[in-house]
């Protein structure tokens, strides 16, 4: 999953947003702000993995799942699309 997320927002995502002038604060900002929160829930997720291949805190992992790197990757969307969405009108 998380390569997939790599993939489309590095291949699809990025170049024409990275094409923006970076002398424009208000696009620079949303565009790094997206980066940064991209590169958090990226390491959120491997984390979580990562704890789960060393045995896990002992949880269910399902239900572990869904309240914390699904969590995050849904709220991903609802943080990122207004700042996209007036970048790419403003492109």
């Amino acid at each position: 999953m998380v390569e997939l997320i790599e993939t489309l927002t590095n291949e699809h995502l990025y170049p024409p947003l990275l094409k923006v002038p970076h002398d424009n604060s208000d696009l620079a900002d949303g565009i790094e702000f997206v980066e940064d929160d991209t590169a958090y829930v990226s390491a959120f997720v491997l984390e979580f993995f990562a704890n789960y291949e060393e045995g896990g805190p002992g949880g269910d992992f399902a239900a572990d799942f869904a309240t914390r790197p699904a969590g995050a990757i849904s709220q991903r969307p609802q943080k990122e699309e207004p700042i996209l969405y007036s970048i790419y009108e403003k492109l």
